[in-house]
């Protein structure tokens, strides 16, 4: 759970980007994962105040609310399907996504620390490939 509750703050934070289509995959899950099945509610209202998609994705009114009705009909398919296993499958869509496990940092600064990080992953792949008969 406190997995699930990870990867979801950073797709809805913008540090794990996802395309349209997956964006609205996740949060369909999300529902399904927070709220239930969908046929417990009367209407869909409660997902204009979730937080459904990254804050950089759009600010237009029209463009959100055709969002929110694709993510409405997303969780009707996920109906039947218990919190643990939305958060699973909310997981296992995150892992397939571009840029997953991987961080960005910054190439150059003030020091040009770059140049040391470089030498000290150069230096340190060299030993292990030196040391690797010892290490078998």
């Amino acid at each position: 759970y406190q997995y699930y509750l990870q990867v979801k703050k950073d797709i809805l934070d913008g540090r794990l980007r996802s395309s349209l289509e997956q964006g609205i995959r996740l949060a369909g899950l999300a529902v399904q994962a927070d709220f239930g099945d969908y046929h417990q509610f009367e209407s869909h209202d409660f997902l204009r105040e979730y937080v459904l998609f990254p804050m950089d994705w759009t600010q237009d009114e029209a463009v959100l609310e055709e969002l929110t009705q694709k993510v409405a009909q997303e969780h009707r398919t996920h109906s039947g399907i218990t919190a643990a296993e939305a958060e699973l499958m909310y997981i296992n869509e995150v892992e397939r996504l571009d840029g997953f496990g991987q961080e960005m940092f910054p190439v150059k600064d003030d020091l040009e620390n770059a140049k040391y990080i470089s030498r000290l992953f150069a230096a340190r792949h060299k030993f292990y490939k030196q040391n690797k008969i010892c290490t078998e």
